[in-house]
C-alpha cells in the first residue's frame, strides 16, 4: 500500500513514526486527564458556590428573624403597651412632657440594645400620628398613608415594607418592620403599630459585604421582584434602587426558582452564579464570582500539562531519533555495502553486530559478495592460467611459471608439481616451490594411499583441512619443522 507521504531516508520515516506512535497515546491520556481534571474542579466550585448561597440564604433568614423575634418581644413588652395607651387616653397620672421623655428613653433603650435599627415609633392606630418615638422629631409626623401603617392594620400580622429610599435620611436605603401593638385587659384590640426602621448598613448589608470564599471577584447581591438591586455591590457603585439587573440569574431568583448557571453578569463578565428565592421577603437572591478567577486553577494545570507535554515529547522526539538511529544504522551500512558491490568493490563486508533479522540479511550479503569475488578469482585465475599455456615455449618454464600461479591464487607457502611417467607407472616431481627438490619422492599412480589417494581415485580436488598436530606431513623452514595446516591436491 502506498503511504499519502513518503520519506526519502529510512531514519526519517523511522524517526516520524515512533514519535507519532508514542506522541498520539500521551495526547489522548493528557486530554482525558484534562478533561477529568475540569470536570473535578468544576464541581468543586459548584459545590462550593451553592454552599456559599445557602450559607448566605440561611444567615439572611436568621437575620430576618432576629428583627422579627426583636419587634414582636418590643410590642409585646407591658411597659410598650402602657405608654401607649396613656399617650391615647392622655391618662392624668402622668404629665405630657414626662410621659414622653419616659417613652423616648424607654425607645431609646431598645435602640441601643439592637444595634440594628435607627428608630423605633409607634403609631396611633386611629388618627396614623407618631405618638412615640426614640426621635423627638418624628412626634406628630402623619404616617396614615404609608404602607407600613396600613399592612399591619389589615392583616392583624407582622410586616415588612421592602427596601425603599428613605424620606427622612436623605433618601437613602432604608427597610422596615412594623407590627400591631394589642391592648388586652379588657377586649384585645389594635392600639397602635411599632415601627422599626433598620439600619441596613449595620446589618444587612454588613452581612452581604462578608464575601468570605468569593475571592477578589466575587460577591451576592438581593433584588426585588422589580429586578432592581438592593445592596451595594463591588462592581457598581450606588447600585441600591439605582440598578436594574436583567442577568439570568436574577431574573430566575426573582421568580421564585433556584440554581446554578455560567453566564454573563449585569456588567457582562462571564461569572458563575448561584441563585435562590427568599419567599418571605419577595427577593431573589444571587452568589456569583467570576469564571475567569473562579477557573484560575485550570488554566495553571493548562500551562502545567502544556509544559510537561512540550518536555515529554521533546523526549519523544530524542529517544524516537535515538531508537531510529540505531535501527537503521545496520540497514544503512548494508545499503553502503551493497552501493560498493554494485560499483565493483567485492571485497566491501558488512560488520554484523546484532543477532535479530538485518544480521541474517547482512551475512546473507556478505556471502553473496564472497561468492561473486571468488568466482572472479577462480575465473581470473583460471585467465592466468590459460594465458601460461599459450605464452610458454618450454615445458620447464610452463612447470615453474603455474607452480607460481598456483601458490599465489591459493595463497599457498608451498607447492609442487607430479608429472606421470607411463614407462615406469610413477608420478615424479617435477617443479617446487619451499620444497627440497632431493626430498620430494616418486609415488606409485595405482596406490591409492596418501594425501594423492582421494584426489586419485575421485579425479576431483580435494582440501585437506584442519589436520592433526600428530600428522606425518612435516615441512623444513629456517626455523626447524612445520606442520601444513591446509593441504590442496589438484588432479
Amino acid at each position: 500500500m502506498r503511504l499519502p507521504f513518503q520519506f526519502k531516508k529510512i531514519r526519517t520515516r523511522l524517526a516520524v513514526w515512533f514519535v507519532v506512535i508514542a506522541t498520539v497515546p500521551l495526547l489522548i491520556g493528557t486530554f482525558i486527564t484534562y478533561q477529568q481534571r475540569v470536570n473535578t474542579i468544576k464541581v468543586n466550585k459548584y459545590e462550593k458556590l451553592t454552599a456559599i448561597r445557602d450559607l448566605k440564604v440561611s444567615q439572611l433568614n436568621n437575620w430576618l428573624d432576629e428583627r422579627t423575634g426583636d419587634i414582636k418581644t418590643i410590642a409585646g413588652d407591658q411597659e410598650i403597651i402602657n405608654y401607649t395607651m396613656a399617650v391615647i387616653h392622655q391618662d392624668k397620672v402622668y404629665e405630657e412632657q414626662q410621659l414622653t421623655i419616659i417613652s423616648q428613653e424607654l425607645l431609646r433603650r431598645y435602640v441601643d440594645n439592637y444595634n440594628s435599627y435607627h428608630e423605633l415609633f409607634i403609631i396611633n392606630a386611629e388618627t396614623g400620628h407618631i405618638i412615640l418615638s426614640n426621635n423627638p422629631a418624628s412626634i406628630g409626623v402623619d404616617k396614615s398613608k404609608n404602607s407600613y401603617f396600613t399592612g399591619p392594620l389589615q392583616t392583624n400580622e407582622l410586616f415588612i415594607k421592602e427596601i425603599y429610599r428613605s424620606e427622612s435620611n436623605a433618601g437613602q436605603p432604608e427597610m422596615t418592620f412594623s407590627i400591631p401593638i394589642i391592648c388586652t385587659t379588657h377586649q384585645p384590640n389594635v392600639v397602635g403599630v411599632l415601627v422599626a426602621r433598620i439600619d441596613l448598613q449595620n446589618s444587612l448589608y454588613k452581612l452581604l459585604l462578608d464575601r468570605t470564599g468569593l475571592g477578589q471577584t466575587g460577591e451576592t447581591l438581593i433584588v426585588n421582584k422589580n429586578l432592581i438591586a438592593l445592596n451595594d455591590l463591588r462592581h457598581y457603585d450606588d447600585a441600591p434602587l439605582n440598578l436594574h439587573i436583567t442577568a439570568e440569574p436574577a431574573v430566575n431568583a426573582a421568580a421564585g426558582m433556584a440554581g446554578i448557571i455560567e453566564i454573563n453578569d449585569y456588567r457582562d463578565e462571564p461569572v458563575l452564579a448561584a441563585y435562590t428565592h427568599i419567599p418571605r421577603t419577595g427577593w431573589g437572591f444571587v452568589a456569583k464570582q467570576d469564571q475567569q478567577e473562579i477557573y484560575a486553577p485550570i488554566s495553571v494545570m493548562l500551562v502545567d500539562l502544556s509544559i510537561l507535554m512540550l518536555i515529554s515529547i521533546l523526549g519523544i522526539y530524542g529517544i524516537s531519533f535515538f531508537l531510529a538511529r540505531i535501527t537503521s544504522q545496520p540497514i544503512l551500512e548494508m545499503v553502503n555495502v551493497s552501493s560498493k558491490i554494485g560499483a565493483g568493490d567485492f571485497s566491501a563486508r558488512n560488520a554484523i553486530t546484532t543477532i535479530d533479522e538485518t544480521a541474517t540479511l547482512a551475512r546473507s550479503i556478505n556471502e553473496f559478495a564472497r561468492s561473486i569475488e571468488t568466482q572472479i578469482f577462480v575465473t581470473g585465475g583460471l585467465g592466468d592460467i590459460s594465458k601460461l599455456f599459450i605464452t610458454s615455449k618450454k615445458l620447464k618454464e610452463l612447470g615453474n611459471k603455474l607452480i607460481q600461479q598456483l601458490t599465489d591464487l591459493s595463497q599457498s607457502q608451498l607447492g609442487a608439481i607430479y608429472l606421470f611417467n607411463k614407462e615406469s607407472g610413477l608420478f615424479e616431481p617435477f617443479e617446487s616451490i619451499g620444497f627440497q627438490a632431493d626430498k620430494l619422492v616418486s609415488f606409485d599412480a595405482s596406490s591409492l594411499e596418501g594425501e594423492f589417494g582421494r584426489a586419485l581415485s575421485t579425479r576431483e580436488i580435494v582440501h585437506l583441512t584442519d589436520i592433526p598436530a600428530d600428522t606425518s606431513f612435516l615441512f623444513k623452514t629456517v626455523m626447524g619443522s612445520a606442520i601444513p595446516k591446509e593441504i590442496i591436491n589438484i588432479p
